[in-house]
Parts: C-alpha cells; structure tokens; sequence
C-alpha cells in the first residue's frame, strides 16, 4: 500500500508552540525539534535521511511571501528543503507574488528546475493561484498579498493529470489532479486524488 506522509513546516517568528512526541513522552519547543527526535524510521515518516519508495512525502509551507529573485538566500532554502526532506507534494500559502511581474527566468518554474535538477527522477506540475483581478498600475514591486501553489515533484509529477485555481481568480486556492491505480474492485476505473493549497477569503 501506498503511504502519504503529512508533513507541516512553520517558522513564524515570534511563535513558539509546545508538542508533545508520541515516541518519547517529553514536550518540545518547536515542530522542528520534535521531528529532530523522532528515530529513524518513526510513525510520522519525516526522517528524511530514510526514504521508502512506496511513501510520499506531503510538505505544506507558508513561505509568507516568495522572493521576487530566483536567486535569493530564501528561496535557495526552500530549494534546499524541497530536496533534503525529499518532497513529492508541496502545497505553499501566502505566496504574495504577482508573477507577471516577475522577470523572466526567475518564475516558479524556472525555481523547481533549480530544486529538481540534481534529483533522481526529475520532473514537476504546478498550478499557481494569485489575484488576477488586483489594478497594478501604480505598484512598484511585484509584491500582492496572498495567493498559493501546488506543486508535485519527481515521481509524484508523472501521476498528474491536470491543474486548477481558484474560479474567481482571487488566488484564494490551488489544486493538482493525481491519477491513481486502478482498482479491480470498482471495474477498472481510475481514482483520481485532489490536492488543494488553500488561503482563507478575508473577513469584511
């Protein structure tokens, strides 16, 4: 059987959560410190120094906000994390990017190329949500509040089968179409799995 690992990252400054690890009894400071103590091959499935290849890693993210440069320290570190904790689905919130703007060879494409060029199975499919509807005549920088995207990576990106957003543009969510295995029980037919990346509407 096929397994989903479900993976949240959060950096959020100024915040410090308590989590109490299945494994050893004791609270911990931070997400990132209770999945540094789990041991290899624990229930949770984040040592990403031990990969099965019937797992899929699911990361999701809020970057609060992606950088207008490709090459930016930050977004080398969400590169660097996509690959270290071998991510097949990313799903980030508050992108706060208005792509348009964004020079070219410096998209998101052009980022997960970076991320998945020293990969084993290189590949991605994305879907990007961001506010289409916004007038950007007097803005100066490609910053929008803020917008998402689903991302499959390697050889999760082979499963893909189509991509979507949010209908009415304001880039409140996004989704990719995996295609699953057919199932014998259900006369062939094919499952397909959603994934969504969502960003509340915000409050009047």
């Amino acid at each position: 059987m096929h397994q989903i690992y479900y993976y949240y990252r959060s950096r959020r400054a100024g915040r410090r959560s308590r989590i109490s690890g299945p494994s050893s009894g004791v609270s911990h400071a931070s997400l990132d410190e209770y999945l540094r103590s789990l041991p290899a091959g624990d229930w949770s499935g984040n040592d990403h120094r031990r990969h099965s290849s019937l797992a899929t890693r699911v990361c999701f993210q809020n970057v609060n906000g992606s950088p207008e440069n490709g090459n930016d320290p930050k977004q080398q570190q969400i590169n660097s994390w996509l690959k270290e904790e071998r991510v097949g689905i990313a799903l980030l919130a508050e992108a706060k990017t208005f792509w348009p703007s964004i020079n070219e060879g410096h998209g998101w494409s052009d980022r997960l190329r970076q991320a998945t060029m020293k990969s084993e199975q290189k590949g991605f499919y994305l879907s990007i949500a961001y506010n289409r509807h916004q007038d950007r005549s007097a803005a100066t920088s490609a910053v929008q509040w803020g917008g998402c995207i689903a991302t499959v990576l390697n050889q999760v990106a082979h499963r893909a089968k189509e991509a979507g957003r949010d209908p009415t543009s304001l880039g409140r969510w996004a989704y990719v179409c995996l295609q699953g295995r057919k199932l014998k029980a259900h006369g062939g037919n094919v499952q397909d799995s959603l994934l969504g990346c969502l960003q509340p509407p915000l409050l009047p």
